[in-house]
């Protein structure tokens, strides 16, 4: 048991909200209302960071497998496998992701192209660090980014990374649910 709160039953909900936490009130004591003892149970969603990895930026994107809200992060510089993989794991921390979602550029017709050899070492690399790593296959996610960005009316040299990461994570969720486990 969690113990009492000090703090005002709205509030103590909107934590409870933001966290992925589900609360209810439990009446105690001598019932004259102003005793409560909060029944917590944890929801079974998961969070995945996604990654759109190229040869001079990451775009990251977070999603949530339960909702389906897919959200847009920040684009960072690459700076090698090592480095990538220790930034996406403090990354996935920060975020409270369990999964960690890396793009696999394939062709029009599913195989890979030279650059998956990236890929596969970053998500190794993540995995050695002790974070569960799938590989999502992609085909041309960064031409949806754009098209994105202009819909949105953003300026066109901006980069769009973090957009193609959206991108990944949301064909992941819809191509598994998001919810296979090893």
């Amino acid at each position: 048991m969690l113990g009492r709160f000090l703090v005002p039953a709205r509030i103590r909900l909107r934590i409870c909200a933001r966290d992925g936490i589900h609360a209810r009130r439990v009446p105690v004591g001598d019932g004259d209302g102003h005793g409560w003892e909060p029944r917590f149970s944890y929801n079974d969603s998961m969070r995945c960071l996604g990654v759109d990895l190229g040869g001079k930026r990451l775009g990251l994107a977070v999603g949530d497998d339960a909702t389906g809200v897919v959200t847009p992060l920040e684009v960072v510089p690459y700076r090698g496998v090592q480095a990538a993989a220790e930034m996406l794991v403090a990354a996935a921390r920060r975020h409270r992701a369990e999964r960690v979602v890396i793009g696999l550029p394939t062709r029009a017709d599913g195989t890979e192209t030279p650059a998956c050899r990236r890929s596969h070492a970053v998500a190794a690399a993540v995995a050695e660090l002790g974070l569960e790593v799938r590989l999502q296959p992609e085909y041309l996610s960064t031409d949806e980014a754009r098209r994105r960005a202009r819909a949105a009316g953003l300026p066109g040299d901006r980069p769009v990374d973090h957009l193609a990461a959206q991108v990944i994570v949301e064909d992941h969720l819809q191509s598994n649910g998001g919810r296979d486990r090893p």
